[in-house]
């Protein structure tokens, strides 16, 4: 039976992920009652009472322990553990960040359904990324719209190398109703790009790009390359479509970058009026974990999807794969026919497990 990778150990004394550890020794911060009442209040101005803040003790520390079991925890059970790890840490998020929120009051669903699996998986492994997941009302949606379905992402602005931090977040509730494949999401997490690319032999939904802003005190402007990756350079109908360009936008293809040398490469320049109006126009941008910068377009027929609840859905079908169809889950960890997503799976599950509690803190600490 093969082992996925393992992530990194709480104390940041064993595995490849130091950021992560680092996460984890500031959420303990939170499993403090006292330190939560404190932040609580500098966060929404408002008092939190001692038993709305032991519920939020003591969900991010139940946690931080269904994580911690992920270091001995067999190859079966691993994905089920990793998934109530993070339905635990989003019930606290959903606490902390959501004023007046309370235990009592949340959902007992998970907020996603599993649709139509057994008829998917009748056909065999081979169609484990076409799994379709079906939002309902549940913890997914209290997350999105406790989070506003932010994300934050630094690109860079003049004079380079500078960088800027830019924030997008949601204006309404998510929806529910609309449904999204497992490789659909998997091809939006901008740490699963290049083996995405590298399993479907064809280009991830989330696109890398060059972001470079004259932000400064005028005159103002937005120029977005996007980069040929193993796959080569997207069709420009596919560029224009990701950047949301009208057809009247020019862009231009080049053999060389400015600043990352030979790479081929799709380029738009687009003058803008204000430092806001920078800002408002940019695409949805999201980082991986080096810092690099994607494009990640909407669900067709859904909604967008902030990286914090594209984990919280991936660690949820995976969950629910290996709990409700073991065998199945057998047959990819012991190479059987129809394996070859199994090295994004388990990719996926390490990404999980070292990217959740950094997006989880970095949402606890922010102050906007």
């Amino acid at each position: 039976m093969r082992t996925a990778p393992a992530g990194a150990t709480l104390d940041g004394s064993v595995g490849i992920n130091t950021t992560a550890a680092l996460s984890w020794k500031n959420l303990a911060v939170f499993e403090s009652s006292d330190l939560v009442r404190r932040l609580y209040k500098r966060r929404h101005h408002l008092e939190l009472n001692a038993g709305t803040a032991r519920e939020i003790t003591t969900s991010l520390a139940q946690g931080r322990q269904y994580f911690a079991e992920l270091r001995s925890v067999g190859e079966l059970a691993r994905p089920l553990v990793l998934f109530y790890g993070v339905m635990a840490l989003s019930r606290a998020a959903i606490l902390f960040l959501k004023p007046g929120a309370k235990e009592e009051s949340l959902s007992q669903g998970h907020g996603l359904t599993a649709h139509n699996w057994q008829q998917s998986l009748a056909g065999g492994i081979k169609n484990v990324p076409d799994l379709q997941l079906k939002v309902a009302t549940g913890t997914f949606t209290e997350l999105a719209d406790a989070t506003h379905v932010v994300d934050r992402a630094v690109v860079n602005v003049a004079p380079y190398p500078n960088t800027i931090a830019v924030k997008t977040a949601a204006k309404a509730d998510m929806p529910t109703g609309w449904s999204i494949t497992l490789r659909e999401l998997l091809g939006r997490i901008p740490e699963l790009h290049n083996i995405y690319e590298e399993t479907f032999e064809e280009h991830a939904y989330c696109r890398r790009v060059f972001v470079f802003l004259l932000a400064g005190h005028g005159p103002f402007q937005t120029t977005i390359d996007t980069l040929a990756t193993r796959q080569g350079l997207p069709t420009e109908e596919r560029a224009r479509q990701d950047l949301g360009l009208d057809p009247a936008v020019q862009l231009t293809k080049h053999a060389n970058h400015n600043f990352l040398g030979a790479i081929e490469h799709w380029s738009v320049q687009q003058s803008r009026e204000s430092l806001q109006d920078v800002l408002d126009r940019l695409p949805y941008l999201i980082n991986d974990s080096q810092r690099n910068v994607f494009v990640v377009p909407a669900v067709p027929n859904g909604s967008r999807l902030s990286k914090m609840l594209m984990l919280y859905a991936t660690s949820y079908a995976l969950g629910m794969l290996s709990r409700y169809y073991p065998s199945r889950w057998v047959t990819l960890l012991t190479g059987g026919t129809g394996d070859f997503s199994y090295p994004l799976l388990a990719e996926a599950s390490r990404v999980i497990e070292d990217v959740f509690p950094q997006v989880l803190d970095t949402e606890f600490w922010a102050t906007d």
